[in-house]
Order: C-alpha cells, then sequence, then structure tokens
C-alpha cells in the first residue's frame, strides 16, 4: 500500500472512530428513570429517557437554558421545544404526585430577583404531559420576606420538595414560625393538595415536623404550654404542662394539624406526647 493509500486508509479509521465515540457519547448521555422512581431532581442538558404520560412508552425529556432569559429554561420532549418558563432562576423536578394514575409531573420552582439583586418573589409551576402538550394544573407563589398566614401558605423555595407519599399531595420543606414564641421557627413537611388550579395547605393532613430550628441559642418558652390528648378541642383531656421558662429545644416537635381557626402541633416533653393549640392567625409560613 502506498504513501497515499495508507494516508486515506487511516483517515477513513479516524472519521469512523470519532462517529463510534461521538454515537456512545450521546447514547451515554440519556439517563432512563424508571417507573419506581417518585422524585428527581432535573438537571440542564441532559436527555432523559421518562415515562410522562403513563402510556407505556417513555418520552426523551430535556432541560435547557432559554437563551432569550438569564435563568429561563425550554423543555423539550421527543426533540420539539413544548415550554419556556422565564423567570431569573428555574428548577426543574420530576415529580410522581398521586399513584392512583401512570403520569409523572413536572415541578418549576422559579424566583425573581428585585434591583437589589434580593429574591423578592417566586411560586411553583406544576405540569402534567398529556396530548403532547405539557399542561399546567397548578400554580403556587411567594414573597419573600413576608410572613404569609399558614392557611393561605406559600412555600420556603429555599428548602426543596420530599418525596411524595403518592396520595394525591405535594409535600415540602417549610419554616413555620409562631408569633406566640418570640417567631421562633419550626421546620415542617407541609403538604399541598391542587384545588381548582392552586396548591393549598391540606387541612386534614399531619404535617410531620422535622424538630428542626432556625437559632441553636437558648430560647425559654414566655408562656405556659397546656398539653392535650386529642387534636381537637372537643371533649378533650389535659395531659400535662410544660413550664414558662423550659428551654424550647426540651420540646420535641412531632407534627401539626391546621383547622381554619385552629393549629394543633403534638410535642413531646420529657417522654410525654400531647397537643397544644394556636390560633392560625398566630401561626405564618415562609
Amino acid at each position: 500500500m502506498n504513501t497515499k493509500k495508507k494516508t486515506i486508509a487511516l483517515l477513513l479509521m479516524s472519521v469512523f472512530a470519532i462517529l463510534v465515540l461521538s454515537s456512545v457519547s450521546l447514547a451515554a448521555s440519556i439517563v432512563k428513570i424508571g417507573k419506581s422512581v417518585r422524585m428527581k431532581e432535573l438537571k440542564k442538558d441532559i436527555v432523559y429517557s421518562v415515562d410522562l404520560d403513563g402510556n407505556g412508552k417513555a418520552e426523551k425529556l430535556e432541560i435547557v437554558d432559554d437563551l432569550n432569559w438569564g435563568g429561563g429554561v425550554r423543555v423539550k420532549i421527543n426533540g420539539k421545544k413544548v415550554l419556556t418558563v422565564s423567570w431569573d432562576y428555574v428548577e426543574v423536578t420530576l415529580y410522581d404526585i398521586s399513584k392512583k394514575d401512570k403520569t409523572k409531573e413536572l415541578l418549576f420552582s422559579w424566583s425573581e430577583d428585585n434591583d437589589n439583586y434580593e429574591t423578592e418573589m417566586g411560586g411553583i409551576y406544576v405540569y402534567r404531559y398529556t396530548g403532547k402538550k405539557l399542561k399546567k394544573i397548578a400554580t403556587s407563589k411567594f414573597f419573600n420576606g413576608i410572613k404569609t398566614k399558614i392557611t393561605k401558605a406559600g412555600f420556603a423555595h429555599d428548602r426543596g420538595f420530599v418525596k411524595p407519599t403518592g396520595n394525591g399531595r405535594i409535600i415540602m420543606e417549610s419554616w413555620v414560625r409562631s408569633s406566640k414564641w418570640k417567631d421562633q421557627e419550626f421546620l415542617f413537611n407541609l403538604s399541598y393538595k391542587i384545588k381548582n388550579g392552586k396548591l393549598v395547605l391540606d387541612q386534614e393532613a399531619n404535617h410531620k415536623g422535622n424538630n428542626g430550628w432556625a437559632s441553636f441559642d437558648k430560647f425559654p418558652i414566655k408562656i405556659d404550654l397546656v398539653a392535650f390528648k386529642n387534636p381537637t378541642l372537643d371533649n378533650n383531656k389535659k395531659l400535662f404542662t410544660v413550664s414558662k421558662g423550659t428551654d424550647l429545644k426540651e420540646i420535641k416537635i412531632m407534627k401539626m394539624r391546621i383547622g381554619n381557626d385552629l393549629a394543633a402541633i403534638q410535642i413531646k416533653y420529657d417522654g410525654n406526647k400531647g397537643w397544644v393549640f394556636f390560633k392560625t392567625n398566630t401561626l405564618m409560613v415562609e
């Protein structure tokens, strides 16, 4: 084989090797998401293979930057752009809201800066893929730094979502603060349901307390806490009292029930469990 033929042969082999490596690279960039995955934060510029509409066939899902907006994103399904979400910051989470259907929803957490580059507002869009289109099924908004009544709660965008239980609810980790306890904050997994296109706090749920604290300093409570046997005041029985001056960190926050006027928080103190009551207008969330 002469030098010219050798050169051509080497060139063809190089082109073939590049094509092979490119195809391997493209194949490796596809991430499969199985039916059993309930929640997954999606990263940009990765192609995910996932059955969104529950028809048994996986879609190719990709999140890319919106070049016309600093922090916005575009959503591609099967190579076609189906949605643009244009805010300063957008994060996308795959979320399986209900076990009763086979669909998986997309949650878009977005926020927007003000002129001082401080997060001023944000929210959530909930989308479901149906009929080869992404359909918005719910929204929620929050305003940073503004206390929101818990019955009209937004969410703390910097905390994030919690793995769903499949009961048709979206669960978010949020700080709840009590004006009775000098605005000391407690960490809860708040459960939201979809109602008339909005995310609303589930008033039938037991919202799990994570026993997180916003402060690590000693915090003596300013009032006596009277604990009862049941989370409702009807035919209830007093169990024990936590005395004024007790360090709040000696009290474990277990869970919370929220009504229109009253919220009941289950606490554990000195080995005993009981429910203490607050007017809902004394509890705020952010």
